[in-house]
């Protein structure tokens, strides 16, 4: 099972960094897809990850276990779109991730166009998959808001034409004093399983950005129902740290019974 966390995080600092940091290793993410990033953080950024991002329109960047083997895909950046495009090998098959993110002011149009250059290039590359993590600042009551506005029937109407999934916690993502709203979705394309209707974990937000959770968005995690291959610890004796006296007793205890045996001759 490999975990996945989205989480627009309205500007990374050291503090969200060093929080998400103990976040990723507390939830054992393997994926980490996340909005309004800001300058583009350097790919070394968190512990164990690779980290992937373009600095248009706020900011996306999506952050992979380095076991997974994830390649950044160019020729899919669009200028002034915050979308970025990686592979990655999930149980030995190649899967497209992607985090993205459009202002509530911005024309969802040119975003939806990326995507499904995305989706076409994945078709055209034996890629079976693609999942797409974005805050679309898009409301949808049958997704669970309150409401439905423009940029809702707009999301919902692509993935119709598409042929997309769209996957949604059901309850606010997003909190302000005024309220709250559903907009941190995931659309997946492709026959890639889904383990369980992503969630929304409000426990120990606090930690991971300034002002929550009285305004900000919430972490939502879902699961992949693909074996998480990890890679193993390579062990190493430490010469400093070890125990002489003791290895010298168990030599000497041991050495008399790897003795050879006097076998009479036939």
């Amino acid at each position: 099972m490999i975990s996945c966390c989205q989480l627009n995080v309205n500007g990374l600092s050291k503090h969200s960094v060093n929080a998400l940091d103990h976040y990723i290793e507390q939830r054992k993410l393997g994926i980490v897809a996340l909005q309004e990033t800001g300058p583009s953080p350097p790919r070394n950024t968190f512990s164990n990850l690779d980290t992937f991002s373009v600095s248009d329109d706020r900011g996306v960047s999506i952050s992979l276990r380095k076991s997974f083997q994830p390649q950044q895909i160019g020729a899919l950046d669009e200028a002034g779109i915050a979308a970025v495009f990686v592979v990655a090998r999930l149980h030995n098959k190649p899967v497209m991730l992607a985090s993205a993110y459009r202002t509530p002011s911005t024309d969802l149009g040119p975003l939806f166009q990326a995507i499904k250059k995305a989706w076409d290039y994945c078709q055209s590359s034996n890629i079976s998959s693609l999942i797409v993590f974005g805050d679309f600042n898009s409301r949808a009551e049958m997704l669970g808001d309150k409401v439905t506005n423009s940029r809702g029937k707009e999301l919902l109407a692509f993935c119709d034409r598409s042929g997309a999934r769209v996957l949604s916690p059901g309850t606010d993502t997003f909190v302000c004093p005024d309220g709250g709203s559903t907009i941190d979705l995931a659309l997946v394309f492709g026959n890639l399983p889904i383990g369980n209707t992503p969630w929304v974990d409000k426990d120990h937000v606090h930690t991971l950005f300034t002002g929550a959770p009285i305004r900000g968005h919430f972490p939502v995690i879902m699961h992949l129902p693909i074996p998480d291959r990890q890679t193993k610890r390579r062990l190493v004796f430490n010469y400093d740290r070890a125990n002489w006296d003791a290895w010298e007793t168990s030599v000497d205890t041991g050495l008399p019974e790897l003795r050879p045996r006097d076998h009479p001759m036939d």
